[in-house]
């Protein structure tokens, strides 16, 4: 089900992204990447994954951000991390990168919140979070 999901994810991207650098290594065209996080007020809304696409504008900025599902309760922190706390190659203006980043929880249960964030090439970040103990999340 999982599967089905982030394939769903993804070729919906695919399909209104317009061009696309599919075959190209999306961080070729990123020059400072925010990575996604996680924090304390995100617990009720992982596990999820979540498409990212990025229309790069004039000097490196990003001129649009689409999300998939774009009603994610994730929307706020992603739209800024690939926003304004990124910077992209002004060589990649009007070229549309794509990510998915997913958020999952795994590993023995914490008192506070732990999170590792990994990169998958080509383009897949994933946030693993750890459970938290009873009665603090």
């Amino acid at each position: 089900m999982k599967a089905i999901l982030l394939v769903a994810v993804v070729w919906s991207l695919f399909i209104g992204a317009g061009p696309l650098l599919s075959a190209e290594d999306p961080l070729a065209c990123v020059e400072e990447l925010t990575m996604p996080h996680y924090n304390f007020a995100m617990t009720g809304e992982i596990p999820a994954t979540v498409g990212v696409s990025v229309a790069i504008g004039p000097g490196g900025r990003a001129e649009s951000i689409k999300l998939s599902p774009a009603d994610t309760p994730l929307r706020f922190e992603l739209l800024d991390d690939f926003g304004p706390r990124t910077r992209y190659s002004g060589s990649c203006q009007g070229k549309t990168i794509v990510f998915v980043v997913r958020y999952l929880v795994e590993g023995e249960r914490t008192d506070f919140p732990i999170a590792e964030v990994r990169y998958r090439p080509p383009n897949e970040i994933v946030v693993v979070c750890r459970p938290m103990k009873p009665g603090l999340n």
